[in-house]
């Protein structure tokens, strides 16, 4: 029988299974010998003698890294200063350092990269490409200067700060640089997270392209939990703390204060290639400046789309005297929704202590605007100290919202001013305290106004920003539209608390009130008066309080008891108790009622009075006998009187 080449006996066949077994083999053993493909870790931490950086090495790791196209990281050694001296490039402006043109992550462990102050000539410390994705941990970039991004310029890549700090950077370009911290072109990334931005300054001349004293945008942003501090851009466009032209920027937990720009102390987007759109969460901006003559918006200056939510402006100043106005905020073009948010304490010495509006649409819906001052420096110049509407054609709507408490001192519109043909577009359920100066359209049927919102001072009361609360007896409790009640308040509080929701940004809480019991006085058989103490109203006021008693203890207001009314004070009180059974001990409790619950008092205890016995039968013979008796001897007495006489 002819034997096939393809079974296993066959030595043909068992020669070429060997050999592909040892092809394999050594191709396995090839592929092991093929370097894996890594991210490079280079690491510096060990050499800084006498805290100073090895700037050399710091150099040729960002090149090293830059060239092998992959993920890299950079470890620097703690608290060491990394000066730098000389010019290393003139992309986009001169750079201390290397491009980044890939992936590099640069741990700082606290460490400083900064500009010679001293001697170097003018550059910034870091440029970002297109192709360059940076990010800093725990590092303080300070003392860059550049005609943009005077510490770090970002041209379309990506950028990340975590725990990072910004200082002392600055623009120099006489005719209009951007960004004395940071620069973020057309494209570009940024992540800034638990970091600082502070004492950066973007400087030229007036009315000029000079923008951003932190920082600059044109692309997009995303800022959270940090700090934006003490950054100045005196002239151009302004934003003092931050400064858009086009692209979005998202802050969320963090603090815009005591910046200064010649328009937008804190932050201002405008157009300069595109709308920008500015979206603000649970954040504060206090202390910040407009200071330019015809600056406006201390806190915000926005020329773009504007969310703002869960925030607060507090102590911000718009200070031009031929400005707008707008303390806290100004807003022009666009859209722009705020809710659940505080105004309070803000200042312009022309228009809008609180908020000025222009045109397009703007929506206030919980929002509380209290304290703020228009005309502030008392020249007569200058009208509503909350809200101020320019008569521009736009349309600004406002619900649920308190604005109370403010002041125009030039005397126009304490509150509220509506300029020309302008209104404010009432959606009802407002508490407006003053409409003097300020027409009013739209649904008001449910509007509170000539009402003083009972607010406490601006403070902390929970959650991440500070807000006034509304104290108890407050008119605007529970008065909210409850159709459309927000599911929290400015502090994360679940609305409602009470049996309707709150107007404005503060939603008061519950508490049950306080109450004492003292000694019952006046005790008869059947009647006796009972004594108790408010001691703390609760929120709201109490719809009820009185005494209540039984006879086995622990009474309640299902036992016998009084009602005495709603109370709206604290303080003693009295009640009667009637209906009593002599020599009996009766149990008695003080109570209160509001929203909250029916709180007691402390328990006492009394004994009534015990009753004059009634005579028996053989008691009342006795004392009929003795009656008898003595009137026989009246009697008597007076027969014998009358014979002897």
């Amino acid at each position: 029988m002819k034997r096939s080449i393809f079974t296993r006996q066959n030595p043909i066949f068992q020669f070429r299974l060997f050999f592909s077994a040892v092809l394999l083999a050594l191709l396995f053993n090839m592929a092991a010998k093929v370097p894996a493909s890594y991210a490079a870790i280079f690491d510096l931490s060990g050499s800084c003698p006498g805290g100073v950086g090895d700037v050399p090495a710091l150099v040729a790791a960002i090149n090293a890294a830059n060239g092998n196209g992959e993920d890299d990281t950079i470890t620097l050694s703690a608290g060491c200063v990394y000066t730098l001296t000389v010019i290393d490039n003139a992309t986009d402006g001169n750079n201390g350092l290397p491009l980044i043109t890939s992936s590099i992550t640069i741990n700082g462990n606290g460490a400083v990269i900064q500009r010679d102050n001293a001697f170097a000539p003018d550059f910034r410390i870091f440029h970002v490409s297109g192709t360059g994705n940076l990010t800093l941990n725990n590092l303080t970039i300070r003392y860059g200067a550049a005609d943009n991004g005077g510490g770090i310029y970002n041209n379309g890549g990506v950028l990340a700060l975590n725990d990072a700090t910004v200082t002392l950077n600055t623009v120099t370009y006489v005719s209009g640089g951007k960004g004395g911290g940071i620069y973020n072109g057309t494209g570009g990334q940024v992540t800034i997270e638990n970091s600082t931005v502070s004492q950066n300054t973007a400087a030229g001349s007036i009315h000029d392209n000079t923008g951003g004293g932190g920082m600059a945008n044109y692309g997009t942003v995303t800022i959270t939990s940090s700090t934006f501090s003490s950054n100045t851009c005196a002239n151009g466009f302004g934003g003092g703390g931050l400064f858009a032209g086009d692209g979005t920027i998202t802050v969320s937990g963090s603090t815009f204060n005591g910046n200064s720009g010649y328009e937008g102390g804190g932050i201002a987007t405008r157009v300069d290639g595109g709308a920008a759109t500015l979206i603000v969460t649970n954040s504060t901006f206090s202390g910040n400046q407009a200071t330019g003559e015809y600056g406006c918006g201390g806190g915000i200056s926005s020329n773009g789309d504007l969310n703002i939510s869960g925030s607060t402006f507090t102590s911000n100043a718009a200070t031009g005297l031929n400005g707008h106005g707008g303390g806290g905020l100004y807003h022009i073009n666009e859209g722009a929704t705020i809710a659940n948010s505080t105004f309070s304490g803000n200042s312009s010495v022309t228009n809008a202590g609180g908020i000025y509006f222009r045109d397009w649409t703007m929506t206030l819906n919980y929002v509380t605007i209290a304290s703020n001052t228009a005309d502030s420096n008392n020249n007569g110049t200058g009208n509503g100290g909350g809200v101020f509407v320019a008569d521009w054609g736009g349309t600004i709507q406002v619900g649920n919202t308190i604005i109370a408490q403010n002041s125009d001192l030039s005397g126009g519109g304490p509150d509220c001013f509506t300029e020309g043909t302008a209104v404010l577009t009432s959606q009802d359920y407002n508490l407006i305290q003053d409409i003097t100066g300020c027409t009013i359209t739209g649904s008001t049927a449910n509007n509170i106004t000539g009402a003083d919102p009972n607010l406490g001072p601006l403070q902390d009361n929970g959650g991440p920003t500070h807000t006034c609360a509304l104290l108890t007896g407050s008119p605007a409790i529970d008065e909210a539209n409850p159709g459309s009640c927000l599911p929290i308040d400015q502090r994360g509080v679940a609305r409602p608390q009470g049996s309707g929701c709150d107007i404005g940004a503060y939603e008061a809480q519950l508490s049950a009130p306080t109450v004492t019991t003292q000694d019952v006085t006046a005790i008869t058989t059947t009647t006796a008066t009972g004594n108790g103490t408010i001691t703390d109203l609760g929120s709201p006021n109490p719809t009820a309080h009185g005494i209540c008693w039984n006879t086995s203890g622990n009474p309640t207001t299902a036992d016998n008891h009084t009602d005495e009314g709603a109370a709206s004070a604290t303080g003693p009180f009295t009640a009667s108790m009637t209906g009593l059974s002599p020599n009996t001990t009766y149990y008695v409790r003080a109570y209160a009622t509001n929203t909250a619950g029916t709180v007691y008092g402390n328990e006492v205890s009394f004994l009534t009075a015990t009753a004059a016995p009634i005579p028996t039968f053989s008691e009342w013979g006795m004392i009929i006998f003795i009656l008898l008796t003595a009137w026989t001897a009246i009697v008597f007495i007076l027969r014998r009187k009358n014979m002897t006489g």
